[in-house]
């Protein structure tokens, strides 16, 4: 039998495993956009004073970064899977086989099914499972999320489509009121105004409307790789969501060993 040390570091594989897809996978889409995926283009409206941006996409998003997402969340699901088999190995009844995170789709469905998939785990380790809501709408929330990308990724590709403009350069005014509050530290350029809302884009789609005197020379815009589906991570950026997944499945490994449960 394995120490807890042992079966921490060998969950440990697994997360570091998670991480790496998630930072070439970031590096992949960092290259992507500076290699100007998309250009940007206005037309004026005179009689409004307005100057509306349109976004043209000239390239598609790489088919490998569908390959590196799956990755990613199916080594996350996986040291879920061996958290859970190892709780039950120094549990009540080590003989079960097959054992698993349970992740469920409701509160009632995990309360209902859960001892299928940990059956012979010791009553503390099930009641910090418990602890960690893995449904939706409970505190691991995300959990579900993994789980339903994982699912998903083994019948077709988890594709990421054109989300919303995340940031642009600042309007003429705003910048210069900015650039008397901070002076030297405004870096001009490099600075960008965060956009709101979520919506995903489509070649040819409107970006921005702003009035004409606003205008910079050289408006620059940051669009996002986002989730199509499944409908539980819509339209929500690649990046951020997986690292904070990444970020949920430690904690929990973290905790269990921390609280010699492993």
């Amino acid at each position: 039998m394995r120490t807890a040390k042992e079966a921490f570091d060998d969950i440990g594989l697994k997360l570091k495993r998670a991480k790496k897809h998630i930072s070439d996978l970031e590096g992949a889409i960092r290259s992507f956009h500076d290699s100007r995926p998309y250009s940007i283009s206005h037309k004026d409206n005179l009689e409004t004073g307005e100057r509306t941006y349109y976004v043209h996409f000239v390239q598609d998003i790489p088919e490998d970064f569908s390959l590196m997402i799956g990755d990613a969340i199916q080594n996350l699901r996986s040291a879920l899977d061996h958290l859970a088999t190892r709780l039950v190995d120094i549990g009540i009844d080590p003989r079960v086989k097959n054992s698993y995170y349970p992740i469920f789709e409701s509160a009632d469905t995990y309360e209902a099914g859960k001892m299928g998939k940990i059956k012979g785990a010791r009553p503390e380790a099930i009641k910090a499972i418990d602890n960690t809501q893995p449904y939706p709408r409970g505190n691991g929330w995300h959990l579900w999320d993994i789980n339903t990308m994982n699912n998903r990724d083994k019948h077709r590709l988890l594709i990421p489509a054109w989300g919303s403009v995340i940031s642009h350069t600042f309007p003429k005014t705003e910048k210069e009121r900015i650039e008397k509050l901070l002076g030297s530290r405004f870096s001009g350029p490099g600075w960008l105004k965060a956009a709101s809302g979520i919506k995903f884009l489509k070649d040819g789609d409107a970006i921005l409307t702003l009035p004409i005197s606003e205008a910079n020379d050289e408006m620059d815009f940051r669009i996002s790789i986002a989730f199509g589906e499944p409908e539980c991570v819509r339209g929500k950026q690649v990046i951020p969501t997986l690292e904070s997944m990444s970020r949920l499945v430690a904690e929990i490994v973290v905790k269990f060993y921390q609280e010699g449960l492993l």
